[in-house]
């Protein structure tokens, strides 16, 4: 078997955000400079524009998130980060919606507020680390994910059983190819192992 590369798709939102912000601030520059007549307010505007701007390439920017699938593991890098899952600890591999995945994250928090050890927190550390869309906190909120469409199948998320308990979600670009690799992958683990 050979090497299949996924790619994470990330949420766009900060870069609609900060762009909508620009064009706003820019708008408000040229009415302030028809009104008084002083570039003053322009000039203003117009470097707020350009840390609008700035803003919205570091948010384009942020790390990336891809997932490697070789004969017996799987690679998942954010940045410099890397974790191994070996295909034999994997129990299986599911499609959720982004309504699910939200819940299911919130499901585990909850769970987890009884005695941390260590083992618990890099199990709650994992289960979202190498997904590119927000499940939790302000940036969920902001996702609208209370308005999304449990039937959107192009929203799709990777949720990965393993084998002590854990789990991981993904956010590959093509959420169904790789749940389709990942099954032919166990699939032939199994038969040769």
């Amino acid at each position: 078997m050979s090497v299949k590369r996924f790619y994470s798709r990330r949420s766009n939102r900060a870069l609609v955000f900060w762009g909508a912000l620009g064009a706003f601030l820019l708008l408000l520059g040229l009415l302030a400079l028809d009104i008084t007549g002083s570039d003053a307010l322009m000039i203003v505007a117009g470097v707020l524009v350009l840390l609008c701007i700035v803003a919205a390439v570091v948010a384009r920017k942020r790390e990336t998130i891809e997932y490697e699938l070789g004969k017996d593991r799987l690679v998942l890098r954010r940045g410099l980060d890397e974790e191994q899952l070996l295909l034999h600890d994997v129990m299986d591999a599911n499609l959720v919606d982004l309504v699910t995945a939200k819940g299911y994250v919130h499901e585990r928090q909850e769970a987890g507020h009884g005695p941390k050890d260590d083992e618990q927190d890099e199990a709650r550390r994992l289960l979202t680390r190498y997904c590119g869309v927000p499940l939790s906190g302000i940036a969920a909120f902001r996702t609208g994910l209370s308005r999304l469409s449990a039937r959107n199948f192009s929203r799709t998320l990777v949720l990965l059983r393993i084998r002590d308990g854990g789990a991981v979600i993904l956010s590959p670009r093509y959420s169904e190819s790789m749940v389709s690799a990942i099954g032919r992958a166990l699939d032939g683990s199994r038969h040769h192992g």
